[in-house]
């Protein structure tokens, strides 16, 4: 999933598995709630991981987060 933007948004009880990125972008007061982010990210690409969020605000409650395939489980620039 990519966010460019927005705010006030809620993702709840999703599964991200085997994408290029799990979730990447920015947005300001997002909330993830019980989701899984699993095996995600390629080798040949930049900022590929289970999640890579920058910017805004992001918060992530009872999300099961693991097993990236190359970079990061958790790459945060936010707030």
């Amino acid at each position: 999933m990519r966010m460019r933007g927005g705010s006030n948004i809620t993702v709840r009880n999703c599964l991200f598995e085997a994408n290029d990125n799990g979730i990447s972008g920015d947005g300001l007061n997002v909330l993830y709630e019980s989701c899984e982010m699993s095996r995600n990210g390629v080798t040949d690409g930049d900022a590929t991981h289970n999640v890579y969020v920058h910017g805004g605000t992001q918060t992530l409650r009872a999300c099961h987060i693991h097993d990236p395939l190359y970079g990061q489980n958790l790459h945060m620039r936010t707030k």
